[in-house]
């Protein structure tokens, strides 16, 4: 008899260990999914004031600058592009050089302050307000703005994506490069999805007790 018992309990044993593992890995998977979406909202939260403030000195708005942090870089201050971009707003080095010149610096900042978010958003809001300010009074500004940040105002213009008018709307669709048009509407939607939330995140609706 307890022989039998003990046949019959090994099933029971196994199913218990099966359900105990498959618990297991709920909860560590469950776990590293809080991890990751977790991660990307406190370095957004690290930012906020920075971004405030730049935005604010380059007459942009936060939610836009917040938009392109988060498309270029997801936040992370470390992030280095496959062509050599840096830091939160993946600043290239002639970027970093027309920066320099517009503000009467003998020598550019070194690689280690390109990566810190202070000078890195400083830079990237200053070249994005300066792209902006070629398409003043256009239509479609903000589209041209973060096509010119993107590809460059060489490519812009020999690509004719600017329209031959101000009153003259750029659509999205025209812009010929792929990966452009999408940069563009990513960031876009993002913006108006900052735009829409009021809440203790969004940066056009700051609550400086809630953080």
């Amino acid at each position: 008899m307890k022989k039998a018992e003990k046949t019959r309990n090994v099933p029971n044993l196994t199913l218990q260990m099966l359900l105990a593992s498959g618990i297991l890995v709920v909860l560590v998977t469950l776990g590293v999914y809080l991890v990751k979406v977790d991660m990307p909202r406190k370095r957004e939260v690290a930012v906020r004031d920075i971004i405030l403030e730049e935005a604010e000195r380059n007459g942009l708005e936060p939610s836009l600058v917040k938009a392109v942090i988060w498309k270029e870089s997801k936040f992370r201050p470390d992030m280095i592009g496959s062509k050599g971009e840096l830091g939160l707003m993946q600043l290239m080095p002639i970027t970093i050089e027309q920066w320099r010149k517009d503000h009467n610096l003998e020598k550019a900042p070194s690689r280690k302050e390109i990566m810190q978010p202070s000078v890195n958003i400083a830079i990237g809001s200053w070249y994005l307000a300066w792209c902006g300010r070629h398409w003043d009074g256009y239509k479609s500004k903000t589209v041209l703005q973060l096509a010119e940040y993107n590809a460059g105002r060489g490519k812009l213009l020999k690509n004719h994506w600017n329209p031959k008018n101000k009153a003259q709307e750029v659509p999205i669709k025209s812009i010929t490069f792929k990966t452009t048009r999408q940069y563009i509407k990513d960031i876009l939607e993002k913006k108006a999805y900052y735009d829409s939330h009021p809440d203790e995140d969004n940066l056009t609706h700051p609550k400086e007790d809630n953080l």
